[in-house]
C-alpha cells in the first residue's frame, strides 16, 4: 500500500497530470483507476480511516495527531479495542512493515520517553523506519525512528534525499523477507507512507532540472490542460465544465496574467518543485515494483496507491519559502507579519528553503473541482485511488463508484482471505475489537456494473460537514468563528453535477432538511461532537501533565535530535540563545586570525510594550537607537547578557564573538557594540 500526503486528484499521468509517471500508468493499465474514491480532508484521520476500516472520529482521529482536546472523538491514539490492517494482516502470517510517515501518534507521545503503545511496532508492524511527525525536510530531517528507536545522525550526507531513503529500506525489508522464506509461506505487507507532497516542498535538483520553465504559463493555464487530458482519458464526462478559479472561503485566486514577469518566475518555481516531487514517487514505486519484478513476485503482488486528502492551499495566495510562517496562529500578530522570506528563487525546494507552493498551484492539482484540502468539498476529498492484481484479478480500467476511505481494509481482507477480527468474535489485549465501518468493495472489481458498497458517507474537519447519500450530497464552506447553524448547508446533485457548482439548496429544501437530520444522527454515533472549528482558544488547552516537556533540559554533544513538537516546547515564545560555530572561507576578512567564529544570538520571547506579539522566532533588543514599525519610539526592554548557556564545550581556534540582537518591536538584527575576543 502506497499512501501520498497531499497530492490532489489530477498529479498523477493516469488521472490527467503531464507529469510522467510511467510506474503509476502501468498499475492503472494493469488494474483499476477509481475515478470517485473519497477520503477524510485531512492526514492523521485519512490514515486512521483506511489502516482500520473504522470512520475516523471512532477510531480517535477527529484532526490530526497535533493537539490534545481530551474527548472520544479526539483522543489521537487508536485505542485498545481497534485493530489495524497490519494487526489482522500479522496474525494470519503476514510479515508486516511500514515506512515513512506514521502520524497516529499525539504529538506529546513521540519522544523517547514517552508511552509508546500507539507506535507502529506496537500496532501490528514488525518493522518501522520513518518519521512519526505529520511533515519533515526531505533534505535534513529532524528525527527518524527505526522501529522503537530514534536513529542517532550527526551529520546528513549531501546528496541525502528522504524518499531514496525511506524507498532503499522498504526494499531492504522485501528482500530480507524473501532471502527468509517464499511467498506461500510468508507473505508481506508494506505500508508506505510517503510524506511527499507534504510541505515543506523539497527535491533533488536532478529532477528540478527536468521541469524549469514548464509552468511559466500558469496555474490557469495548467489547469486547463489538466481538465481537457482528463475528458480525454474517460475521467471525466464530457460535458463536465472547469468551475471558476476560487480560493480557500471563496477568495479569488490571483490571475496569472495579472502577474509581472519576475513574480510569475517565483511563482512558477514552486511547481517545479512540486512536479519533480511527483516524479521521485513514481520512481520510488518504479524501484520497488522493478524488485518483485525481478523476484517473480510481482503479478501475485496486490498493489494500491492514494492520496490522504487533496491538494493543499497551505501555502496562501502567495505560497511561501518560510512554510512554518504560515501556521504562526500566535494572537496579537502585528499586521505587517510576513508569511514568507525573501531569499533567491534557485533556493526554492532545496535544503537551504521551507517552501510551499501558492494554492493556485494546489487548485490545479485538485482539477476539476473547487477547494483544497481541509474542506468536505470534492477538492478536499476526492482523489485517485489505483489498484493492481495482475493474478488475482483482471484488467478493469475505470470503476465510478463512490467508495470510501474505510473501505480500504475490508475490501484487502476479503481479496486475500483473512477474516477481519469483528466478524469471528475477536479481541486485542483481551478486549473485544470495535465492528468496522467500512465495506468491501472487491464486488465492483469483478463487475464494473454493480453498485457502489458506500451509499452513504458523513464527512467532518474543523466545523466544515458533509454528507453523501445516493448521489446527492450537502456541505458547509464553515467560516471559523461564526455559529454553526442549519443555513450554512450547501446541496449538490454529484451525480450530475461532479464538481459541485449548482447549489440546490434553495430548489430542495426538504431534502436539505432530510440530510442534514441523517448528518447528526451520524455524528452522534460517530462521536463526532463537540464540532471544533479551532476558534475557540480552549481548543490549544493540553493535559497540565505535558507541561513537563516545558522545563529545562540539558543537551549534551551525541544527544539525538528531538521532535519538532517537544523542541517547540523548549523554544516557543522563551527567551533563549543559540551559538553557532562558523567556519570563514579564505578571503573573508573577519578579523586577523581566527578562521572559526562563534555567532552568538539571544532571542527574547517576552513582548515590549507597546508592540503585539511576534512569532516564535522574534526577540527583544538591547537598548539600540532603533524605531518600531508599528510605532512608539526607541526598544525600551532588556536582554540576558549571559552568552554562556547552551556552550558546546571549548573552542576549536581562538575567534571572535559577534552579537547579534534581533528586536522584538522593528524585528530588525542589531549587532552590538561591542566585539569580545575568546
Amino acid at each position: 500500500m502506497v499512501l501520498l500526503d497531499d497530492m490532489g486528484y489530477a498529479d498523477i499521468g493516469p488521472f490527467g497530470s503531464e507529469i510522467p509517471t510511467p510506474a503509476l500508468q502501468r498499475l492503472a493499465d494493469e488494474g483499476f483507476a477509481f475515478t470517485n474514491y473519497h477520503t477524510t480532508p485531512v492526514c492523521s484521520p485519512a490514515r486512521a480511516a483506511v489502516l482500520t476500516g473504522l470512520n475516523r472520529h471512532r477510531a480517535g482521529f477527529a484532526t490530526v495527531a497535533n493537539s490534545d482536546h481530551g474527548f472520544p472523538g479526539v483522543r489521537l491514539e487508536l485505542g485498545e479495542d481497534v485493530s489495524t490492517l497490519a494487526e489482522v494482516l500479522h496474525g494470519a502470517g503476514y510479515a508486516t512493515a511500514a515506512v515513512r510517515k506514521w502520524h497516529l501518534t499525539r504529538d506529546s507521545l513521540i519522544h523517547e520517553g514517552a508511552d509508546d503503545s500507539s507506535w507502529p511496532v506496537q500496532r501490528g508492524f514488525d518493522h518501522y523506519y520513518g518519521s512519526l511527525e505529520g511533515l519533515n525536510s526531505s533534505f535534513h530531517p529532524n528525527q527518524i525512528v527505526r522501529d522503537n528507536t530514534v536513529v542517532q545522525v550527526e551529520e546528513t550526507p549531501e546528496d541525502y534525499y528522504i524518499t531514496d531513503d525511506y524507498t532503499d529500506e522498504a526494499l531492504r525489508f522485501i528482500q530480507g523477507t524473501r532471502a527468509s522464506a517464499p511467498q506461500e509461506q510468508r507473505p508481506f505487507y508494506l505500508y508506505f507512507a510517503h510524506t511527499a507532497m507534504h510541505g515543506p516542498l523539497g527535491a533533488k535538483e536532478s529532477e528540478l532540472a527536468k521541469y524549469r520553465g514548464r509552468y511559466s504559463e500558469g496555474w490557469d493555464a495548467l489547469r486547463r490542460e489538466r481538465h481537457a487530458r482528463q475528458i480525454d482519458l474517460g475521467i471525466i464526462p464530457p460535458e463536465t465544465p472547469l468551475p471558476e478559479a476560487v480560493g480557500r472561503l471563496g477568495k479569488e485566486v490571483i490571475d496569472w496574467e495579472s502577474l509581472d514577469g519576475e513574480t510569475t518566475n517565483l511563482y512558477a518555481r514552486y511547481q517545479e518543485v512540486y512536479a519533480a516531487m511527483v516524479d521521485s514517487i513514481d520512481q520510488s514505486l518504479s524501484r520497488i515494483i522493478d524488485l518483485l519484478d525481478d523476484l517473480g513476485e510481482k503479478d501475485n503482488t496486490l498493489i494500491v496507491f492514494t492520496s490522504d486528502n487533496g491538494g493543499s492551499a497551505e501555502g496562501g495566495p502567495e505560497g511561501t519559502r518560510s512554510y512554518f510562517s504560515r501556521f504562526d496562529h500566535v494572537p496579537g500578530l502585528p499586521e505587517d507579519w510576513t508569511a514568507d522570506v525573501n531569499r533567491d528563487p534557485a533556493f526554492i525546494g532545496g535544503p537551504r528553503s521551507m517552501a510551499h507552493d501558492p494554492e493556485g498551484w494546489g487548485m490545479a492539482s485538485n482539477t476539476p473541482f473547487r477547494f483544497y484540502k481541509g474542506q468536505t468539498f470534492a477538492g478536499g476529498v476526492r482523489v485517485p485511488l489505483l489498484l493492481s492484481w495482475p493474478a488475482g484479478l483482471a484488467a478493469g480500467g475505470l470503476r465510478d463508484q463512490y467508495q470510501y476511505a474505510t473501505d480500504l481494509t475490508p475490501t484487502i481482507l476479503d481479496l486475500v482471505g483473512v477474516p477481519h477480527p469483528s466478524t469471528v468474535s475477536g479481541t486485542r489485549h483481551g478486549v473485544p475489537v470495535k465492528d468496522i465501518d467500512g465495506v468491501s468493495f472487491a464486488p465492483v472489481l469483478g463487475d464494473a456494473s454493480h453498485p457502489s458498497t458506500r451509499p452513504e458517507q458523513y464527512a467532518e474537519f474543523g466545523g466544515n460537514r458533509g454528507l453523501y447519500r445516493d448521489g446527492w450530497k450537502i456541505l458547509t464552506n464553515h467560516r471559523p468563528g461564526t455559529p454553526f447553524e442549519d443555513a450554512e448547508w450547501e446541496l449538490y446533485h454529484v451525480d450530475e453535477d461532479l464538481n459541485e457548482i449548482h447549489d440546490l439548496a434553495g430548489e430542495f429544501p426538504d431534502l436539505v432538511r432530510d440530510l442534514a437530520a441523517r448528518w447528526e444522527r451520524l455524528a452522534w454515533e460517530s462521536t463526532v461532537f463537540p464540532l471544533n472549528d479551532h476558534s475557540d482558544p480552549r481548543a490549544e488547552l493540553r493535559r497540565p501533565a505535558d507541561g513537563v516537556y516545558g522545563e529545562a533540559v540539558t543537551l549534551l554533544p551525541g544527544t539525538p535530535k528531538l521532535e519538532r513538537w517537544r523542541s517547540s516546547r523548549l523554544t516557543q515564545l522563551r527567551s533563549f540563545e543559540v551559538v553557532i560555530d562558523v567556519t570563514v572561507a579564505e578571503g573573508i576578512p573577519v578579523s586577523s586570525s581566527p578562521t572559526v567564529t562563534r555567532v552568538a544570538a539571544t532571542w527574547c520571547g517576552s513582548t515590549p510594550a507597546g508592540c503585539g506579539s511576534r512569532s516564535t522566532s522574534t526577540a527583544n533588543c538591547m537598548r539600540h537607537p532603533c524605531r518600531c514599525r508599528r510605532g512608539g519610539g526607541p526598544c525600551d526592554c532588556t536582554l540576558r547578557r549571559s552568552l554562556t548557556s547552551g556552550r558546546r564545550g571549548p573552542w576549536r581556534s581562538t575567534g571572535r564573538r559577534r552579537r547579534s540582537r534581533r528586536c522584538g518591536r522593528c524585528s530588525a538584527w542589531h549587532r552590538s557594540a561591542v566585539s569580545t575576543s575568546v
